[in-house]
């Protein structure tokens, strides 16, 4: 898969994983400045954007609405929306990244 990557991008097929990740993570953070401007990259856009016309993205900057996070231990939903949700609510609520151990 890494080299099919390293192709898709022009990059060397001999990249090390840290050097790979880091190229991904440098790729997605300018992918990302785009989308907020408004500038979406449609693999198929005849398919995803078929009007041809450019969306307003929100910014970084806007703020995310979230419920409140209740402090009291809660049974684990077994929907899978309902799963993402408390997810992002308590990533949220974090004042720094959270790590996968965390």
């Amino acid at each position: 898969m890494d080299a099919a990557v390293a192709h898709a991008y022009a990059w060397p097929a001999t990249l090390p994983d840290d050097e790979l990740l880091t190229r991904l993570v440098a790729l997605n953070a300018e992918r990302v400045a785009e989308e907020q401007t408004g500038h979406v990259r449609w693999l198929r856009p005849s398919y995803q954007h078929p009007t041809g016309t450019q969306t307003a993205f929100a910014t970084a900057a806007a703020p995310v609405a979230t419920a409140a996070i209740p402090t009291e231990r809660l049974d684990w939903p077994g929907a899978l929306p309902e799963q993402a949700r408390i997810v992002r609510q308590l990533l949220a609520a974090e004042a720094e990244p959270v790590t996968a151990a965390a």
